[in-house]
């Protein structure tokens, strides 16, 4: 199956680069990984393949994952797309084949293949009754959770936007559901949707500057579900806090 160009999450951008880089170092050796460099191509794919204005997720994602990276890595990025904006489909599409050995869409596959682990199967039946004892008040975290990350984005030079905000409760809710699935044996959108409720709830308890809609986490959660890779994204970004 092709590789399907969609507006990407937050999580399927950070899955992205992290298959890139992890290809780069396997073909080239990991000494100094062109971290700024596979995000811009990236990006330009994408926009490519008529998915414009992706390049603020691949910028914040790049920053979300390598310690190293910080405000200066996305003005590299930003302007490097700009640079480059008139690259054809034909040229990009190259660039990987010819620097990490193989398709972006290959590479992306075994990115998802690596992370089979986190594969969850999200389902329209069963119980509708979210178990709270097992979800033991989970919702204390958003607020420490949204502080960390407030935090993470000022010793990087980066204001603390309102995407930002929104993806606490997004990736911790892919973090609750996953493990639903794993500890309880199923997951249903009735308790995908409770989950994000609680927490959407949570996170508006704890800003007033923007009131966090749950449809808009909700849509979010559901299609990183879809991916083991970017369910372990979630994972990854959520430990850091």
């Amino acid at each position: 199956m092709a590789h399907k160009f969609s507006f990407p999450s937050r999580n399927e951008a950070r899955a992205i680069i992290i298959a890139l880089a992890k290809q780069y170092a396997k073909i080239n050796g990991s000494g100094s990984i062109p971290k700024k460099e596979l995000t811009t191509y990236a990006a330009l794919l994408y926009k490519a393949n008529g998915i414009g204005y992706s390049s603020f997720v691949f910028t914040n994602a790049l920053i979300d994952i390598f310690s190293d990276m910080n405000v200066d890595s996305e003005n590299y990025v930003d302007n490097s797309i700009m640079v480059m904006s008139n690259k054809s489909l034909s040229d990009l599409e190259q660039y990987f084949v010819r620097n990490l050995g193989d398709s972006f869409e290959n590479i992306i596959k075994i990115g998802v293949k690596e992370s089979s682990e986190f594969n969850v199967q999200l389902v329209t039946q069963g119980s509708d009754s979210l178990d709270m004892s097992w979800f033991n008040n989970s919702n204390k975290f958003i607020h420490p959770l949204l502080a960390g990350y407030q935090s993470f984005k000022k010793r990087k030079g980066m204001l603390f936007q309102k995407d930002d905000i929104k993806q606490i409760p997004i990736d911790y809710s892919v973090v609750l559901c996953c493990n639903h699935y794993r500890q309880k044996g199923f997951l249903n959108e009735s308790i995908c949707s409770q989950i994000v409720n609680i927490l959407t709830d949570a996170a508006n308890e704890c800003i007033n500057t923007i009131t966090i809609n749950p449809d808009d986490i909700e849509y979010f959660v559901k299609h990183d579900l879809e991916s083991a890779a970017r369910i372990s994204q979630a994972f990854d970004f959520i430990k850091q806090f």
